[in-house]
C-alpha cells in the first residue's frame, strides 16, 4: 500500500511507495488518478461499500455500475 498525499491547492500529489522513494505529480494524470482511485477502492472494499445498495428493496452484492452493465447487456 502505497501513502498519498493530496494537496488540492497547486492540484499534485505526492506519493511515497515502499522503498520510501517519494514522487510528485499532478492530480489530473494517469499516475496521480490511478493512485488516487487505488485509495478509494480499497476504502470502499474496507467499508463494506459494495453491501449498501439495493433494488427493489433487496440487498444487491455488486457495485451500481456493474448492475448497469448487467442489465444493459
Amino acid at each position: 500500500m502505497k501513502n498519498i498525499n493530496i494537496n488540492f491547492d497547486n492540484n499534485q500529489i505526492t506519493i511515497l511507495n515502499k522503498q520510501d522513494k517519494e514522487k510528485t505529480v499532478s492530480i489530473a494524470s494517469q499516475e496521480g488518478f490511478s493512485a488516487i482511485s487505488q485509495e478509494i477502492h480499497g476504502a470502499g472494499w474496507d467499508n463494506k461499500y459494495v453491501y449498501s445498495f439495493s433494488w427493489l428493496e433487496r440487498f444487491v452484492i455488486q457495485l451500481p455500475n456493474d448492475m448497469f452493465m448487467e442489465i444493459k447487456q
